[in-house]
């Protein structure tokens, strides 16, 4: 409400709980677990001190800093987990052996081509994300894992695979960089085999997808890419100046969760014959970076309608 001070203590537990995950995102699980339980301990006793009699004041700032660490403690023990699961099985070590295996793996994203090869950079490289399942080799048996991977793959028969599908593939593993939340990185050798259907939701989802991306075929190629980001997310055909613009401006949400938020609104103003544009939509301001603010200004799209954005 207007007049209301702006409740800026929120910003410390908030603060410090990024922090922890990104630090505890970097250590063993069992150091993110006790330095979790670490700071459920100090919490719990910070907000026992307000039990005695103190001023309202030290209450305060009490509550602030024993949030705080309980706020920690929690971002701890999910990051740990999160690590956990991440080097459960055997496929890490193999991984750092860069050893050759055969995976049975599960679609987890739509797959896309990288920013290398969008730029007529040689070989088109599909990337997408999967879960292993089943992995096999000639140093390790046919063992089950549930490991999230990322598939780099240069054969033809990967950018029409679809989330849910299951496929066999061959390839070489390796490492990803500290700090990612996957087992390994999977370079895949030829085509993937024994290709499974995908689940009856994402077909339908699959055949919305390809009608927008259809739909908005006729539309220059930076719009093209972007409608069907802002409607369903599906950034598969974003140019990467575009992506590279959301990302420098904060904005990559637009095409996630709020892109969808805001196609619906633009569409319910268009349903209610608004027709003064400048009173109905705000524009994205790029920010700091005249590339970005080039790129964002030159597709329409970018105008989104938020009619309250205009008192923020």
């Amino acid at each position: 409400m207007p007049g209301e001070p702006v409740e800026l203590r929120l910003l410390v537990p908030a603060g410090v709980a990024w922090l922890t995950a990104a630090i505890a995102l970097l250590v063993s699980p069992a150091v993110g677990l006790m330095v979790a339980a670490v700071l459920v301990v100090v919490g719990a006793a910070v907000g026992a001190t307000m039990l005695r009699g103190k001023p309202a004041r030290h209450h305060v700032r009490t509550r602030v800093i024993a949030a705080a660490l309980l706020c920690a403690a929690g971002a701890a023990a999910a990051a740990a987990w999160r690590v956990a699961a991440v080097q459960r099985g055997p496929l890490p070590s193999l991984a750092r052996a860069h050893a050759t295996v055969t995976l049975e793996l599960i679609v987890t994203s739509d797959p896309h081509l990288s920013a290398a090869s969008s730029a007529g950079g040689g070989r088109s490289l599909v990337v997408l994300l999967a879960k292993a399942v089943e992995v096999s080799g000639d140093e390790v048996p046919s063992t089950t894992i549930s490991s999230p991977i990322v598939v780099l793959a240069t054969a033809p028969g990967w950018l029409s695979l679809q989330p849910t599908q299951r496929v066999t593939a061959a390839g070489r593993v390796s490492a990803p960089d500290p700090g990612e939340l996957e087992s390994a990185l999977f370079d895949a050798r030829g085509s993937p085999t024994h290709v499974g259907a995908a689940s009856p939701v994402e077909r339908v989802a699959g055949r919305v997808r390809d009608g927008l991306r259809t739909a908005a075929a006729p539309l220059p190629a930076g719009p093209r890419g972007l409608l069907p980001g802002l409607v369903d997310g599906d950034t598969s055909g974003l140019s990467p100046d575009l992506v590279a613009a959301f990302r420098t401006t904060g904005l990559t949400h637009i095409v996630a969760v709020s892109g969808a938020a805001a196609a619906m609104v633009e569409g319910e103003a268009t349903q209610s014959g608004v027709t003064d544009r400048h009173e109905s939509v705000v524009i994205i301001e790029a920010g700091q970076s005249k590339r970005s603010d080039r790129t964002m200004s030159a597709w329409p799209g970018a105008r989104l309608g938020w009619p309250w954005a205009r008192s923020q």
